[in-house]
């Protein structure tokens, strides 16, 4: 039990220990300041609240990943596509960068004359691997990558406050200013709780993940303001090296080159365990002479696949990826939204009460996910590839409902 457990959490942690999170985590920092951490309290307790309805007891089977193909209503189509769409979107793109931000890593801060592309290339084979051997054998591998990051990033945080004297203090402005997309911004932050499959008995497990997440984010967000400039961290496209190594010199270098590549192995190997049981829910495609044991590794080679197939052909180096990897965080979003919404409606139909604060909370995600796409600069792009990507999924996910729909009576 314990080691599901355990499991559930590291999965939690994949998004939140990636490298895009860190980017994402220093520049806010650095526009916010010391008052950022209220904003990232907020999105904590937002987050908490949201996965508290999604696992509450009276709301099993609420979600689109319990729905059976067979048995859509308009409702679910709609909530099956919007999920598909979300998993398909994040388990191409984001590891398509992350693994090749990975591979930087390793060719600046260890081995200079090694290809970096190659090196993601090994990095995405290691992660299929695992996936190909067996399902247990790339929990445990979550386990190890995740736990590695989370060491990392303490040991620099802790440093950080306590190991080494900042030559100035920054940060800490006189006056709170915390503007709406930083809160919006730390909402992105948390996000990995909405799990295939929900557990009632995992919830708690899952509270602590998120609260867990803050107290890591916290840290790591006072002792980079504490040894760099803000202006630095909101401008930078590598805060996490710039801090690491102000905090502790080379070692520190050498620190965050290991939390960036244990990082991009994390949140790859966490979505391919996320995506693969969902997918096997929401669209069993599958002829039957298919067994079971490669019906849980045909999702992985396909995204092995796509991914390798994106960085062959320059995705990875292309302005447009970070475009659309902020466009699959926004559905993820959403997704979640979504999500929370269809809990606090299934808790209200078996309790026969309002839960008023579900529907707000589920409202505030689909603003949050609204106004990041309105104020982004490539507002037009996100919204064609919302539409591209939630076409394909409707139409992906139709092809479930109709391959298994059942013979008339």
């Amino acid at each position: 039990m314990i080691w599901s457990h355990l499991i559930t959490i590291s999965l939690v942690f994949s998004w939140m220990v990636s490298p895009d999170a860190l980017v994402l985590l220093g520049n806010n920092a650095g526009k916010g300041g010391l008052p950022f951490i209220a904003a990232l309290a907020i999105g904590a307790a937002l987050s908490v609240l949201c996965a508290k309805l999604i696992y509450h007891p009276d709301a099993t089977g609420n979600t689109s990943d319990k729905t059976a193909p067979h048995t859509f209503t308009i409702g679910q189509y709609a909530a099956t596509t919007l999920t598909v769409a979300t998993r398909i979107s994040l388990v191409v793109l984001l590891p398509t960068g992350m693994l090749v931000t990975a591979g930087f890593t390793f060719n600046e801060t260890f081995v200079y004359w090694f290809p970096n592309f190659g090196f993601s290339f090994i990095l995405l084979g290691l992660i299929l691997t695992l996936h190909l051997t067996g399902e247990r054998f790339a929990e445990a591998a979550q386990l190890l990558f995740t736990g590695i990051v989370i060491f990392c990033l303490l040991l620099l945080s802790l440093a950080g406050l306590f190991g080494t004297t900042p030559e100035q203090v920054y940060g800490a402005t006189s006056h709170f200013n915390l503007p709406l997309p930083l809160i919006c911004g730390a909402l992105l932050l948390y996000l990995g709780y909405d799990q295939p499959s929900p557990d009632s008995n995992a919830k708690w497990y899952i509270l602590l993940a998120i609260i867990g997440g803050f107290v890591l984010f916290s840290l790591w967000t006072v002792a980079s303001l504490r040894h760099v400039a803000p202006e630095k961290l909101a401008s930078s496209t590598v805060p996490y090296i710039i801090s690491a190594t102000k905090i502790l010199g080379t070692p520190g270098k050498v620190l965050i080159g290991i939390a960036i590549i244990a990082g991009g192995c994390s949140v790859t190997n966490g979505l391919f365990i996320l995506a693969n049981k969902a997918l096997l829910q929401q669209t069993n495609l599958f002829p039957s002479f298919i067994n079971h044991f490669w019906k849980r590794r045909v999702y992985p080679i396909g995204f092995s696949i796509a991914i390798g197939l994106s960085m062959i052909l320059g995705l990875a180096g292309d302005e447009l990826l970070e475009t659309y990897i902020r466009g699959a965080l926004l559905l993820w979003i959403a997704a979640t939204g979504f999500r929370c919404l269809t809990a606090t409606r299934r808790i209200q139909l078996t309790k026969s009460c309002s839960f008023h604060y579900g529907y707000l909370i589920s409202a505030l995600f689909f603003l949050a996910a609204l106004y990041l796409t309105v104020t982004d600069n490539y507002t037009t792009r996100l919204f064609s590839f919302f539409v591209l990507t939630l076409v394909v999924s409707a139409i992906v996910t139709a092809g479930g409902y109709i391959f298994h729909r059942p013979p008339p009576p």
